[in-house]
């Protein structure tokens, strides 16, 4: 499943059968990894934009955050993010 399903199906072996009438099935399970994809986005962009999501975490560092307790942690973690990779 995701990304890495759907890159199978669009460019892996036997791909070329997506432009015949042989490419049915393989055509709609593409469009089910990409419904799929579709739906574990607007979930994780959910969690991320709630109150008390992920974002609000990061954003506002402090003593009663689980998270961050400074501003300097939370540069951290982002810097860390960017170097090894989302």
């Amino acid at each position: 499943q995701g990304l890495g399903a759907l890159e199978f199906v669009l460019h892996g072996t036997d791909a070329e059968t997506l432009a015949g009438k042989d490419g049915a099935y393989r055509c709609a399970y593409g469009l089910a990894i990409a419904g799929n994809i579709e739906t574990i986005a607007a979930d994780v962009s959910a969690a991320w934009a709630k109150p008390d999501g992920f974002a609000a975490s990061w954003a506002n560092p402090g003593p009663d955050n689980a998270l961050y307790r400074d501003g300097s942690e939370a540069v951290t973690e982002l810097m860390g993010a960017f170097i090894n990779g989302l």
